[in-house]
């Protein structure tokens, strides 16, 4: 039921969900060591929601996360969510100049519905697949 709603309300688009209004704190950029600024960016946006959450499926892998039933099984559920948005990262590498940041931004713009359509099959899919196995478990197969 979580993935399903999560899929819904990844589709609906521009209406913000639940959590902080706030994006890390800039004035760190200047007031502390760079691998301080570093450390307390990476932590704040790697919880996900200590800073604006712009999708339904990062409460969606808590909730996966918890039901895991382990460190371990929390862990995976945790490195695959995070492993899917740092891809996203990555295709910026190569941006070092204004120019190639508009072109990059034109590029992530253009993809936006696809990528949103991603996301909502992968959340879809994560709800089947709970809904197949909580089936299996019920009737003693598991």
């Amino acid at each position: 039921a979580a993935a399903g709603a999560a899929a819904v309300d990844h589709q609906r688009g521009g209406r913000p969900l639940p959590g902080p209004r706030r994006q890390v704190d800039e004035h760190w950029l200047h007031r502390y060591r760079g691998w301080v600024y570093g450390a307390g960016y990476g932590a704040q946006l790697g919880l996900g929601t200590v800073t604006i959450v712009t999708t339904a499926a990062v409460y969606l892998t808590w909730l996966l996360a918890l039901l895991s039933r382990g460190p371990a099984g929390g862990a995976l559920v945790g490195l695959t969510f995070g492993a899917g948005r740092a891809l996203v990262v990555l295709t910026m590498a190569d941006v070092d100049d204004a120019e190639r940041l508009r072109a990059a931004h034109r590029r992530l713009a253009r993809l936006a519905p696809t990528a949103r359509l991603a996301c909502t099959a992968v959340v879809g899919l994560t709800g089947v697949a709970l809904a197949v196995a909580a089936g299996v478990a019920a009737a003693g197969g598991a």
